[in-house]
């Protein structure tokens, strides 16, 4: 594995710059990861119902939805799996079910994430290589964007990553450790099943191993070992996914399918290509893969020989890239490419510097330079972190409290109806309530429950002002009594 030539922080304060470069990218983590951990960014809709399932796993030892007091309803449908929930809703038994007390959890993941990212580029490209990434890393608001929620994101990162490094220590074995075999099997299955779009990991893996067939002498008795390591996950999420609704088939095709069906898919392929070059935060993603395919040409042109996993890892953001293409245009949904991609974006920054710089004479006085562009990208991105990016938008919120507060103030004895607000379940005094959830187009869950809105059978109805307005026929038996941030909160006439 060729390393771009040592720049001269390396040369002579490498330890000292190092960990000084650690220090800083481990308190901005701390810090971004924990501060107005309940108000930023804001509880929202995907949140509220792996929420509510780990607060019933918590409370009931059912990892379903709650539509009526003591009714619950198969969790079949939601995109995310056991690997969230499980350490959620131990968080949710020590600690009380509510916002931070989730997110706290999240803030662990985000923190291991971070720790395994930094373990995979090292093992790459050395510790130098390594710090920069996890500083780049600490200061990627989409990280704490898409993080801090209870979403199943940056947990799936989180397995992919560890894969990648079980796959490497495989690869430098020459395919002999065993205990490697078992450690990639087992974390691709838990990646896979902690959110269904990381099962593009398989694709990726099948041909990466036909591109480098003739390099990849697998052991047939430990690649069994990690088919076995990969099924075992797999068959316990099937079995709490699913358990006895005889639906596996119908799920996974609805998980495989674009949840949002449209007539005009070529439309918005297209629609979905353009934002790479036409929409900031696409184009830099854009931006990254295309300096790491130059890196890695640069080293093949060089007859570097590039591991199987950097191959693996940049054929998986394709994967991802074209998966998005057919789905609603929403960025949540390249996270996992973009994250990938941004692991490499320092090194192929210095590989490529370092390679013009041996064409271009005057270049060979300025090794600094990659370094001056990496420090002003981590500064922009530190400052976009602190205020103007999607979490920092909710710094100065307290719609997460004044909701615990007015609801709280109801009592216990009150019940409620949920219009397809699913996330205002931990607020509640109490688990007295109805809810019905548009989890999609042709997806109502809880709809059997909706006459009760209707009638007005509950001493409360809370929905967001948009479903008010879209169904005010549901809502004829109640009359506004206050308003809290986004939501409306009705009593009965």
């Amino acid at each position: 594995m060729e390393h771009p030539t040592p720049g001269p922080f390396e040369t002579k304060l490498s330890g000292y710059v190092e960990w000084c470069v650690l220090a800083l990218a481990a308190a901005i983590l701390l810090v971004a990861g924990s501060y107005k951990l309940s108000e930023a960014p804001a509880v929202w809709f995907d949140e509220g119902i792996y929420s509510q399932a780990a607060m019933n796993l918590a409370e009931h030892g059912t990892q379903q939805l709650q539509t009526a007091p003591g009714t619950f309803i198969s969790n079949s449908y939601l995109t995310v799996g056991y690997p969230l929930f499980f350490p959620v809703s131990i968080s949710y038994r020590l600690f009380g079910v509510g916002v931070w007390q989730g997110r706290a959890v999240m803030m662990l993941f985000i923190l291991a994430f971070a720790a395994a990212s930094y373990a995979l580029v090292r093992m790459l490209f050395g510790r130098w290589q390594a710090a920069w990434t996890l500083l780049l890393l600490a200061t990627f608001p989409i990280l704490y964007g898409n993080g801090k929620p209870v979403l199943g994101e940056v947990p799936g990162m989180l397995f992919l990553v560890l894969t990648f490094i079980a796959l490497l220590i495989l690869e430098r074995s020459n395919f002999r450790n065993i205990w490697a075999y078992l450690g990639s099997g087992f974390a691709a299955g838990l990646c896979i099943v902690t959110k269904p779009i990381f099962i593009l990991l398989l694709p990726a893996l099948a041909v990466t191993w036909f591109i480098r067939r003739r390099t990849i002498k697998v052991h047939w008795g430990g690649f069994l070992l990690a088919i076995t390591a990969f099924v075992l996950p797999v068959l316990l999420w099937a079995y709490i996914q699913f358990g006895g609704d005889g639906t596996l088939s119908k799920q996974l095709e609805y998980y495989l399918a674009s949840p949002y069906p449209t007539n005009d898919k070529l439309g918005r392929a297209i629609t979905n290509f353009l934002q790479f070059f036409t929409q900031t935060t696409p184009l830099y993603t854009t931006v990254t893969i295309v300096l790491w395919s130059v890196s890695m040409f640069i080293r093949k042109r060089k007859g570097v020989l590039i591991s199987i996993v950097e191959l693996l890892m940049l054929l998986f953001c394709f994967f991802i890239l074209g998966a998005y293409l057919r789905i609603e245009g929403w960025y949540r949904y390249f996270f996992p490419a973009q994250m990938t991609a941004l692991l490499f974006l320092p090194y192929s920054i210095t590989l490529i510097f370092h390679y013009i710089s041996g064409k271009v004479f005057w270049l060979r006085k300025a090794p600094w330079i990659p370094y001056v562009v990496l420090s002003l990208l981590v500064t922009m991105q530190a400052y976009q972190l602190a205020h103007d990016s999607y979490v920092a938008g909710y710094y100065q919120s307290h719609a997460t409290a004044d909701l615990y507060a007015k609801l709280g103030s109801l009592g216990p004895q009150s019940s409620f109806f949920l219009a397809n607000a699913p996330e205002i379940a931990m607020f509640l005094p109490s688990r007295n309530y109805y809810q019905y959830i548009n989890a999609a187009p042709d997806l109502i869950l809880g709809a059997d429950q909706i006459p009760m809105l209707v009638e007005g059978k509950t001493d409360y109805a809370i929905a967001s002002s948009d479903t008010y307005k879209n169904n005010l026929e549901f809502f004829k038996n109640y009359s506004l009594a206050f308003v809290v941030g986004k939501y409306d909160l009705f009593k009965r006439k």
